[in-house]
């Protein structure tokens, strides 16, 4: 069941789908990876780090989560709470200084997240160690240019071409810490009275 590090193993799947993709498209005979350089050249921070840094050419950038509220108390009751289910959403900026070649990434990119709108990641291993996956789904997000000019200002660069991705389907699984004793009273100072 995923665990806490699930959301880093979101991030590392979606970096290598995009590589594969990258590794697997060309323009003009040439190929798209060697325009990026690396699977680590797909860097999981902000653009602006990669901007700054020379770190990369491509940002897929993790830069808000939450709880799916609608799916938090699905299935039956049990002692164990139920997972919490949470919504990524990740933006993506190709950073190689020739605009063309940034819209030619950012294509391919969405491509590739279009051609596959769900996608397995690694969820651990199960009670007798067979390794297990979990669905999540990729929704492109229409978000406005003024929306988009928000998130570009608290970077503190200029715009630059983006698009944003929705992450759904995210399951953080308890772990094996033993469940916490149902609230049968209320304390009021030293003294307990029941309720």
């Amino acid at each position: 069941m995923s665990r806490h590090q699930v959301i880093s193993e979101v991030s590392n799947t979606l970096r290598t789908v995009l590589w594969h993709a990258f590794e697997t498209g060309n323009t003009n005979g040439v190929s798209l990876s060697s325009e990026v350089g690396s699977r680590e050249a797909i860097r999981l921070s902000n653009p602006t780090e990669v901007i700054r840094e020379h770190t990369g050419k491509f940002s897929l950038w993790l830069y808000n989560l939450w709880e799916n509220e609608f799916l938090r108390n699905i299935g039956e009751p049990s002692p164990q709470p139920p997972p919490l289910t949470l919504t990524l959403r990740f933006m993506l900026t190709a950073i190689t200084n020739d605009t063309n070649m940034d819209q030619i990434l950012l294509g391919r990119a969405m491509e590739a997240f279009h051609s596959r709108p769900t996608i397995m990641v690694p969820a651990g291993k199960d009670t007798d160690g067979t390794p297990i996956s979990e669905e999540i789904s990729l929704k492109l997000m229409r978000l406005t240019l003024e929306d988009m000019s928000r998130i570009w200002d608290a970077l503190s660069e200029p715009y630059r071409l983006s698009v944003c991705y929705e992450v759904r389907g995210v399951c953080v699984h308890a772990g094996n810490e033993p469940a916490a004793e149902p609230v049968t009273g209320r304390f009021e100072g030293a003294r307990r009275r029941a309720s």
